[in-house]
């Protein structure tokens, strides 16, 4: 909208209202297009007609002064919302817990960036941020990665004697630049251990102590190292080395003594005059032991806290020559400080304690606090600070955590955390990453807002419901599980709209759909709520009413009605009233037994609805009757829908108690029999139309069926048999998902529904009276599978499914169940459009090689049409997402296909499977052709070799070039060159295999 003009400049508001004026005070499209153009000359044809669309909300035709205005308040208005919630949700999303397995608690974390100077051109991209390093209470060490992956696990005490079983650690760390930890522990001494060995083996340790250490820091900018640690009586004492890489931390060196058993005392460290390291021991600077020290090189000090009220915290300065002394400021806070952290921007320390108040005080002013910030009912014993975003974060020993707004001193969010009822022990924030972890017997981890590491950006914070595509605006809807809605510039990626469907409370989206014109946006809950959305501005138009309040699970726009259904086994729908009028609904008779999974129409006339329990029924959309039912598990034909009455209906949703048998169905008509060789007939068999699709298609016997891959029926029909029916109340056969191939005509011999059911299957039905099944294929490639989402493009010649691996799928179904079309010429005689075809555009390297690639299905002719058993010929295959792809959209003008996964991602890719970019983090132009991007992070650390084939266009996938950089240094070991090759002819095959 900042086409025209600002709505908070006069100037501009001015102009646009004068055009209005100007023009009679209502404009169409023509009016609005010249009056536009009257303002501002360089704006084209058809962002005007964009505009003219967004504010044209009731589809009347004409816009006027007051629609803009309304518009634009609205807009403003719900931006104002979005940063208000931004500002609150500090850590967007839930906690992630990294389980340890282990029964002893975590009592510190570190964090280390590894240094950009270490990483070559060739694997920046692919390498980790930085380590992790974790200590637990008996000495377990373990090294993860910034994904919190354990890479290693070393016990520090497992070649100790006698004091094994008295050690325990108090404190870890990290002296990266020596590549050692300092480890103290009940022992008293300090203890360093060298990373670089294998086992971790203890290289000196620091003797001579007064008391038990209890708090250590070390810090370094590359060249200058600090080492300093408190003790059990509040002592200090600090080592500085002017380098660390050329003179160590300490000024003596170990003694070398047999099994690394050095010892350096403290008294021979400060009697040393070197000038290249500074000893300093603070006596008394706490009355009480030290909880946390650090050095700060802002103020060239070393900060310690106790719990005593005069020296809760104690600012020792350190001089630049040993010659001078320290200078210590206390610093008074009533019963103590806890912990504390530094801000580096706004020069401030931030303190908690037995008070429960959050003080942020003035480093350089002992006598009162800046501000306070009040809130806990606990004592706070964790702090961090984010330097960037001036946000302070306190956690309190009841696990209430908080998050503080430094400028303001005030709590911007605050929620509980809990590992398993245990206590933290430590906490760790990066500021790079913006990852706050904290440990008790496992790792918590919370991602902050502002994270800043690349791969971790996502479309949305919650996991996807459906992404759908707006033809008028190209422009991208996508909406999450969190109640979130978002609206993305299909040719750039850019993020144009975001708004939340509910203030206060989240609330899920379950389904969404546009109305006729797609003006407008319909949102379905988890709770039953149905609204209407002005999308482009984020406004709701209005809410529609919640009968049920049941999940909504599919929502159509057809004929200025709005059908609903959901877990309520009916189908709803409402009149698209106007903003001043009544809104009627009505509901359908009840014919689906269970609730109903997927919702989809052929035409203005018919409407299909799936349920759980594998019912699928055809509607007259005008009569609201069903006029046919189908059900894999029953039979192969056609069959009578039953009414399901108000005594099985009103059951609640979460009763335990089980529904009433319903009785047998009957077929609609009398079933043609097929040809076989059973040595008794069909009406002999009562149970014949009662038994499932698979015990009747894969029968040994009478070989009335060859599949292309008997292994996938036999391997069905074993799981049926063994299933236990009185052990699961759930049906064998559930359809997840159902299509209509709008482009064919309704026969016998044509399917036009496709539905998804249980083991990954795809059945083709026709809906005709004699109709019935026409075909199935499995089109996954593990039994624990099923298919979550397809798609066909406007000729339905190629079908696209995605599954719950995360694997998207292409397959040629031009002539799949297509009676009419037996030949590729008669196809193009019928239909010219249809001359140029898809599959022609997909190259050869994106086709998978096994067993799913077979493209002559094996087919049984019954009675003038066939029941096809094999798979259609498989086009594509590659992974795009990890997680499961819960929605597709293919686009036909530009041959795009948009992916939405519950990885919480949103991607878009060209046919050929060329990656273009994920929303939220790329930005690009579709219009280039060439565009080139680079390959998602997630994908390239654990794609197949199949998907990295497609995403690289046929050549050898990124992992096989690493193999074989590798190659020269496996020359210098034992490996021989022909074993080389066969392991990666072994992993290659490996790979094949996993994605078939």
């Amino acid at each position: 909208m900042e086409i025209l003009g600002d709505l908070t400049y006069k100037e501009d508001l001015q102009k646009i209202e004068n055009m209005f004026n100007e023009g009679g005070g209502s404009l169409n499209m023509n009016q609005f297009r010249q009056a536009v153009k009257s303002i501002r000359e360089d704006i084209g044809n058809d962002e005007i007609d964009m505009l003219f669309m967004k504010l044209d909300i009731n589809c009347d035709g004409t816009v006027d002064w007051h629609k803009y205005l309304d518009y634009m308040v609205e807009e403003y208005r719900e931006r104002e919302c979005l940063e208000k919630y931004i500002q609150k949700h500090y850590f967007p999303k839930p906690m992630e817990v990294v389980y340890t397995n282990y029964c002893e608690p975590i009592v510190r974390l570190l964090f280390r960036r590894i240094p950009q100077n270490y990483l070559s051109d060739v694997i920046e991209s692919r390498i980790k941020l930085g380590e992790y390093l974790s200590i637990t209470r008996d000495g377990i060490l373990k090294k993860w990665n910034d994904e919190f992956k354990l890479l290693c696990t070393i016990n520090i005490y497992q070649k100790e004697d006698f004091h094994t079983n008295q050690k325990l650690v108090i404190d870890m760390t990290w002296l990266f630049e020596l590549h050692m930890i300092a480890v103290c522990s009940t022992y008293r001494d300090v203890e360093f251990f060298d990373l670089l060995s294998h086992e971790c083996k203890k290289v000196f340790s620091l003797g001579g102590l007064d008391n038990c250490v209890l708090a250590m820091h070390y810090w370094s900018d590359g060249q200058k190292g600090v080492f300093c640690c408190g003790d059990s009586k509040g002592c200090v004492l600090v080592f500085v080395s002017l380098d660390v890489y050329l003179y160590g931390i300490f000024s003596l060196k170990c003694p070398s003594k047999s099994g690394g058993k050095g010892k350096i005392l403290v008294r021979d460290l400060l009697r040393n005059k070197s000038m290249n390291h500074l000893c300093y021991k603070i006596s008394a600077v706490h009355e009480n032991m030290c909880k946390q020290i650090r050095y700060i090189s802002d103020l060239h000090a070393v900060v310690s806290c106790s719990s005593l009220d005069d020296t809760g915290m104690a600012i020792s300065k350190l001089p630049y020559s040993c010659r001078n002394k320290v200078e210590t400021t206390g610093f008074y806070s009533k019963r103590g400080i806890l912990c504390f952290d530094y801000s580096t921007k706004c020069k401030c320390l931030i303190t908690g304690g037995f008070d429960c108040i959050v003080r942020k005080w003035n480093p350089h002013i002992s006598s009162n606090s800046m501000s306070q910030m009040e809130g806990h009912q606990c004592p706070v014993d964790h702090i961090a600070v984010d330097t960037e975003g001036f946000k302070a974060i306190s956690i309190s020993r009841d696990n209430d955590l908080r998050v503080w707004n430094l400028l303001t001193a005030v709590c911007i969010q605050n929620f509980r955390i809990s590992l398993v009822n245990v206590p933290l022990f430590a906490i760790h924030y990066d500021d790079d990453t913006k990852v706050l972890a904290f440990t008790g017997m496992d790792i918590g981890i919370l991602f902050s807002m502002a994270k800043i590491k690349e791969g971790e950006k996502t479309s949305h914070e919650y996991p996807l419901c459906t992404a759908l595509y707006n033809s008028s605006f190209k422009q991208v809807v996508s909406g999450c599980r969190g109640g979130m809605v978002t609206v993305w510039d299909l040719m750039t990626g850019k993020k144009a709209v975001k708004f939340m469907i509910t203030l206060g409370k989240r609330q899920e989206i379950t389904a969404m759909a546009f109305d006729g014109p797609k003006r407008r946006l319909i949102t379905g809950c988890k709770d039953g709520t149905l609204r209407l959305w002005n999308f482009m501005n984020g406004s709701c138009l209005a809410e529609l009413p919640n009968i049920e309040g049941a999940m909504v699970t599919g929502i159509l726009y057809i004929n200025c009605r709005i059908y609903v259904s959901g877990w309520c086994n009916r189908v709803f729908w409402y009149l698209d009233a106007k903003k001043n009028e009544a809104m009627d609904c009505k509901q359908w008779k009840c014919y689906n037994s269970d609730n109903i999974w997927a919702m989809n129409t052929y035409d203005d006339q018919l409407l299909v609805t799936a349920s759980y329990s594998g019912d699928i029924i055809a509607w007259h959309i005008s009569a609201g009757q069903a006029f046919c039912r189908l059900n894999a598990e029953q039979s192969l034909e056609t069959l009578a829908p039953v009414r399901v009455f108000d005594t099985v209906e009103q059951l609640p949703l979460t009763s335990n108690l089980k529904k009433k048998q319903l009785p047998k169905h009957k077929p609609l008509m009398k079933a043609s029999s097929f040809k076989s060789q059973e040595k008794h007939s069909r009406k002999d068999d009562e149970n014949y139309y009662s038994k499932p699709v698979s015990s009747i298609l894969d029968k040994k016997s009478n070989k009335i069926i060859t599949d292309t891959n008997p292994s996938w029926s036999q391997q069905m029909t074993k799981d049926h048999l063994n299933t236990n029916d009185e052990k699961l109340d759930q049906p064998k056969l559930p359809v997840h998902k159902v299509h209509c191939l709008r482009s064919r005509k309704q026969s016998s011999d044509t399917a036009i529904v496709l539905t998804s059911s249980g083991y990954g299957h795809i059945y083709a039905w026709s809906v005709s009276p004699d109709g019935g099944l026409l075909g199935k294929f499995q089109a996954v490639s593990s039994k624990e599978t099923f298919i979550s989402t397809m798609v066909t493009d406007k000729n339905d010649q190629i079908l696209l499914t995605g599954d719950t691996n995360g694997y998207l799928r292409i397959w040629d179904i031009e002539n799949f169940c297509h009676g009419s079309k037996d030949t590729d010429e008669d196809s193009s005689a019928r239909n010219p459009v249809t001359a140029v075809k898809l599959q022609d555009l997909i190259p050869k390297h994106c086709r998978l090689r096994g067993k799913m690639t077979r493209t002559k299905p094996e087919e049984l002719f019954r009675d003038g049409f066939n029941v096809v058993t094999g798979p259609p010929d498989l086009l594509s295959s590659w992974r795009p997402h990890l997680n499961g792809v819960v929605h597709l959209e293919y686009i036909d003008k530009l041959q795009i296909i948009i992916t939405a996964s519950l990885d919480c991602n949103v991607r878009l890719w060209r046919l050929s499977g060329t990656y273009i970019g994920t929303f939220g983090q790329d930005l690009w132009n579709v219009g280039l052709p060439d565009h080139i991007a680079k390959m998602p992070s997630d994908l390239q650390r654990s794609a197949s070799y199949q998907t990295l084939k497609v995403l690289n266009e046929g050549l050898n996938p990124y992992w096989r070039y690493e193999l074989l950089t590798d190659f020269q240094e496996m020359l210098h070991g034992t490996d021989s060159l022909a074993s080389h090759f066969q392991e990666i002819a072994r992993i290659a095959s490996e790979e094949d295999r996993n994605s078939t």
